[in-house]
């Protein structure tokens, strides 16, 4: 396994799963006193793991939402080479692989998903070279403080590679057309928060995502100086984004 992968002797909530691919996926479980009220899955972005949501994550559980998530492949303490996912679809089929195995042990509960982007970088180069590197790794760019740079540093499951890596980029140009042109048939509840200093990801992207999904119940909350990264922001941002998140997840529980 990668980074040592061994399972934490002190949490029996950490395991492994096979992916579709074949790939061990290194998983965490955040499990509620007594009866779970509905199930969040917590999908991690570029470089992470799931476990950078480990606060997020305690906050759910206190409002009796059992939290689960998985390393995606090429990350974390999971199988594959470093921060290649290879098909995204395969990474997808990954997340309601998992999703749909705790279904089966908590049925009739309702799931909801808490991600981070993925959308990183684009650039044809990956087509034939998916190691090839395309850009480099620039944590100014990503984090506001230099203590959110720090956190970030000594984490030992997190990717600290100088480049990203033209095969991440050509998955994402890949699917890039089909997402966009797929927004108009999203239909379900929608919580979007955004950096309105964002520097990776452009703020109207989840701009159109807003305007052009069909379903009624949809929010986009932007935090004007705030970067990428908003679990690492200053300024209460971060128990300000998992506060409303959990408020509005428990407000749609039956």
């Amino acid at each position: 396994m990668p980074n040592d992968g061994e399972l934490p002797k002190e949490d029996v909530n950490c395991f492994y799963i096979k992916s579709c691919t074949g790939n061990q996926l290194f998983c965490k479980n955040w499990l509620t006193e007594g009866k779970p009220r509905a199930l969040a899955f917590v999908a991690h972005g570029y470089a992470e793991h799931c476990c950078v949501f480990e606060d997020f994550a305690q906050a759910l559980v206190k409002s009796q939402i059992l939290t689960f998530g998985h390393d995606h492949v090429g990350h974390g303490r999971s199988e594959g080479a470093r921060t290649l996912v290879g098909n995204l679809d395969n990474c997808v089929e990954d997340v309601f692989l998992h999703i749909n195995k705790m279904k089966e042990k908590y049925p009739r509960l309702p799931v909801f998903l808490v991600g981070h982007s993925m959308r990183f970088i684009a650039n044809w180069l990956g087509r034939f070279f998916p190691s090839f590197p395309v850009s480099t790794m620039n944590y100014d760019l990503v984090i506001r403080t230099n203590e959110g740079k720090q956190k970030v540093l000594e984490d030992p499951y997190m990717y600290k590679g100088l480049w990203v890596k033209a095969g991440w980029a050509k998955t994402m140009l890949d699917k890039a057309p089909i997402v966009q042109a797929d927004l108009k048939n999203v239909d379900v509840p929608l919580l979007i928060h955004h950096g309105g200093q964002d520097k990776i990801c452009d703020i109207s992207g989840a701009k159109k995502l807003y305007e052009t999904s069909k379903t009624k119940d949809k929010t986009l909350k932007v935090y004007p100086n705030s970067y990428h990264c908003l679990l690492l922001e200053p300024d209460g941002i971060p128990e300000q984004v998992i506060g409303e998140t959990v408020n509005w997840i428990t407000a749609r529980i039956q």
